[in-house]
């Protein structure tokens, strides 16, 4: 599912990531970089997903993931465990043109 807002893009995989690979082909080759976010483990997610579309594809947008770094998980109620993970509205970045 894609949805405009602005001038950006927002994909929201709903199934397999594989049927996406053209989409993100284009997205990639379209816009000058990619953010994914996630609220789980960084790897083996959409992050590898849309940096393997990458590398197959030879792009140069330049992709920043916002995810759980490789650690052992906690648990607790969602949104101070969010927090904890560094997932939350005060973490969020700015990306100049």
């Amino acid at each position: 599912m894609l949805k405009n807002e602005d001038d950006r893009e927002h994909f929201f995989p709903l199934t397999e990531l594989p049927k996406y690979n053209e989409l993100i082909t284009k997205l990639l080759e379209t816009h000058k970089y990619a953010i994914t976010c996630e609220e789980h483990n960084v790897f083996g997610g959409l992050f590898t997903a849309v940096s393997e579309v990458k590398a197959k594809t030879n792009i140069k947008t330049p992709i920043t993931p916002i995810a759980i770094n490789d650690t052992f998980g906690e648990s607790g109620k969602m949104l101070d465990v969010l927090e904890a993970y560094g997932l939350c509205a005060k973490n969020a970045f700015y990306i100049p043109d």
